[in-house]
């Protein structure tokens, strides 16, 4: 007793997921979310050395109803093509910044780049998405500049003449 169990009858296990079947739960999740901003899902799965970066306890970054409708607030140029990039976002982050203790930063460069702003619970348990939203090279420079870069540089974001 106290020992999660690791299967229950009548419940399934499917075998294994892999990353690209898991990006794609949780981006499925992220946009029932945006529809009906209630509750929180997982958004995302950090590597494990931003984890550690990070001193979680876990590797799962949850995003709650709450952050959606300030996120929609905030950033209502995003879309749902926006959103689902999430999971590929905090998996494989191009960039990797410390902020403070309990807050690291996330860039990575798809069809834009994207930033994204992860904090941890006082007690290590949890991850929360504090923000996301499309930057620029220049908006990338200066957040990068009162920050500690823990992986890669402001060149893997851009391309040769920007």
């Amino acid at each position: 007793p106290g020992h999660p169990e690791p299967s229950r009858p009548g419940v399934s296990h499917p075998g294994p997921r892999s990353d690209a079947q898991k990006r794609h739960a949780q981006a499925n999740a992220v946009t029932s979310l945006l529809d009906a901003p209630v509750g929180t899902v997982e958004a995302g799965t950090l590597p494990e050395d931003v984890r550690h970066a990070l001193g979680s306890d876990t590797a799962s970054v949850r995003l709650s109803g709450e952050t959606v409708e300030k996120q929609q607030h905030h950033h209502p140029d995003l879309t749902e093509e926006d959103y689902r990039a999430l999971p590929e976002v905090l998996g494989r982050p191009d960039v990797v910044a410390r902020q403070s203790d309990t807050h690291i930063l996330l860039f990575r460069k798809l069809k834009a780049i994207y930033r994204a702003v992860i904090k941890r619970t006082r007690d290590g348990g949890e991850n929360y998405l504090v923000s996301f939203h499309r930057t620029r090279p220049h908006a990338v420079q200066q957040a990068l500049a009162k920050a500690e870069i823990l992986r890669g540089a402001i060149d893997d974001l851009t391309d040769a003449g920007e």
